[in-house]
């Protein structure tokens, strides 16, 4: 996809000025060049091939290397610019070039690409100067066979073809490479390769933004953006542009990134480390530090970049990333791109909680064991238009349990066993939800009251959860009979088919005699599909469930089940969730592992 602007990055290297294709021999007046300080490598800003980018330099001055990335099986010599720097010289001053296969080295070569006429480049004993040329400069000229090489071309390949620009004094050979001793060399990788397949933003947590879920108080969300790459060689070119921002929002498409409006304040301010949460500001950074520049993939085919938005307003905030392969600051030629819009709620309306696993064991029957889940409940906050919110700096959420109810996990993370919690903002992932697990060692209905704070005292809401002592123990879980096709597995693994709704059977003993016997199972949610969502951290979510099973007493074994269906498909083959018994009671069974995947046979018929 693509966006138009009216603003164009500046070039890296501006050499339009200088005559290009006219330099095809030295003045006769010219000096020799005394000395060369510095050679690099850009991408010139006249060139045709719109998928071109060069990656940022590696290594020092007369011995740097480039990756050079093209959609394209060559580069031509005309879109690769080089710039030579020198100590002052009295009048125009010349020097020697050569393009050679394969890495830096010194010595004598056979093979080679002789960029023909010297080199110009002009200053005085005052300063040093610095002057660009295009690879094509004069009238280039093979010498030998080199490999990968025409008289107008490189050869680019998947894995990335090497070779290096010499340049030399004039009192030198050509031909003949010299490693540093005021004479400058540049390597030069050429990968054909598109540096990015797609482009994902996603909340993380840490820099004072705990969530996306923001509304226009200041509370900054924070997005890993990552671009996906087909090779671990590729270095991305992030770039963003914000398109659009609600009425009456600071953050304008003119307002640049990296910098902010202070509140009561028309003028933009840069973004520093000093400047903190401000409303309406965004800044798009390499790291949370650093300014942004080009980033090599990892070893997992990931370039990750990161995005900051302080909203004013509630509404939508529409930003593309794009990998700006020409450096030119929009989207076109090559450019991937992608289109993500921030939805920012307004102050909080209205506050649910909700039980989802419904009734729960006691701590003393459970099947975790010593570690205490009880029953799964999740607060989601809401504004007015029923846009996900967090509370602000001054906004809180009290989440009180009756009766012997202790809290024992808040979103995954184990905390004391507690009656009352308070939720802030750093609670709340994307969704405006937060999580707590709670327990009770007596049999009873607990009522699970929450009420706001600060601005938001008006909001209230409860649910219950109903305690139950777990007296039935037995056998490890399997699929319910009548349901095995597409199915695999058995004891404590299982595949089945993405996004399948499964019931679960165990059967089991008690030596305790009651008018209803309920078994007990700990379900863990590892990808987070059978909930549709995640906590604040992307941390799993356990939670322990009750169903009846029959008579059950010590000889004749009865049957408990459960029916697990994902709120959303898995979207790999890979762990799933976990259901786990307990052998004995209050004992941890063997966990069943339930993994995901695509059936073998989609279509057909039986005759």
């Amino acid at each position: 996809m693509s966006t138009k602007t009216t603003f164009k990055r500046v070039a890296l290297v501006a050499v339009a000025s200088l005559g290009f294709g006219m330099l095809s021999v030295a003045p006769s007046q010219a000096a020799n060049l005394a000395s060369i300080t510095d050679v690099t490598i850009a991408r010139t800003a006249s060139g045709t091939d719109a998928s071109l980018f060069v990656g940022p330099a590696a290594g020092s001055a007369l011995g740097k290397s480039y990756k050079v990335y093209t959609t394209n099986g060559t580069v031509s010599l005309a879109d690769l610019t080089f710039t030579i720097s020198s100590t002052a010289a009295t009048a125009a001053a010349t020097f020697n070039a050569f393009v050679v296969p394969g890495a830096i080295s010194a010595g004598a070569k056979t093979a080679y690409l002789n960029l023909g006429t010297t080199g110009v480049v002009t200053g005085t004993n005052a300063s040093a100067a610095s002057s660009s040329y295009p690879l094509n400069t004069g009238t280039p000229a093979l010498v030998g066979t080199p490999t990968g090489i025409t008289t107008t071309t490189l050869a680019a390949s998947a894995e990335g073809t090497t070779y290096f620009l010499a340049t030399q004094l004039v009192a030198g050979t050509v031909g003949t490479v010299v490693v540093g001793a005021d004479n400058g060399n540049a390597q030069i990788t050429v990968y054909q390769t598109n540096s990015t397949t797609s482009i994902a933003s996603s909340a993380v947590t840490g820099n004072g933004a705990a969530s996306p879920a923001v509304g226009p108080n200041g509370q900054a969300g924070a997005y890993r953006v990552r671009f996906t790459t087909p090779n671990t060689t590729d270095t991305v070119n992030p770039a963003a542009r914000i398109t659009s921002v609600p009425a009456g929002s600071k953050i304008l498409n003119v307002n640049p990134l990296n910098s902010y409006y202070p509140v009561n304040n028309s003028t933009a301010t840069a973004i520093t480390a000093a400047s903190g949460v401000v409303n309406g500001s965004a800044a798009y950074l390499t790291n949370s530090t650093t300014t942004l520049a080009p980033v090599a993939s990892s070893a997992s085919y990931v370039a990750d970049t990161n995005f900051y938005l302080w909203p004013d307003v509630a509404g939508t905030y529409t930003v593309v990333f794009f990998d700006d392969r020409n450096s030119n600051g929009i989207v076109d030629g090559n450019d991937i791109s992608t289109t993500v819009s921030y939805v920012v709620g307004g102050a909080v309306a209205t506050a649910t909680i909700a039980n989802l696993g419904g009734d729960a064991p006691t701590t003393a029957t459970n099947p975790g064991g010593s570690t205490e889940y009880g029953a799964l409940l999740k607060v989601t906050l809401k504004d007015a238009a029923g846009l996900a919110v967090v509370p602000n700096g001054a906004e809180s959420v009290t989440v009180a349990a009756s009766g012997s109810g202790k809290f024992t996990f808040k979103n995954a993370s184990a905390i004391s066993a507690v009656g009352s919690v308070s939720l802030t903002a750093s609670d709340f992932n994307g969704k405006g939800e937060a999580f707590l697990n709670l327990t009770d060692a007596t049999a009873e209905t607990v009522t699970v009251s929450i009420s706001g704070n600060g601005s938001m005292a008006s909001v209230a809401n409860s649910t219950n959860v109903v305690f139950r002592a777990a007296v039935v123990s037995g056998a490890q879980f399997t699929v319910t009979a009548l349901q095995t096709t597409g199915f695999t597995g058995s004891a404590a693994a299982y595949t089945v088919p993405l996004a399948s709704s499964v019931t679960w059977t165990a059967t089991g003993t008690t030596s305790t005699a009651t008018t209803t016997y309920y078994q007990a199972a700990l379900i863990k949610d590892s990808a987070g599909n059978i909930l549709g969502t995640k906590t604040n951290n992307s941390s799993l979510l356990y939670w322990e469930v009750l169903a009846a099973n029959g008579t059950a007493d010590a000889t004749v074994p009865g049957s408990a089940s459960w029916t697990i269906k994902p709120a959303s498909a898995a979207t790999s083959a890979a762990e799933q969730y976990t259901i786990t018994g307990q052998t004995t009671i209050n004992t941890s069974g063997t966990p069943l592992v339930v993994t995901s995947a695509a059936p073998a046979i989609t279509s057909g018929t039986i005759s």
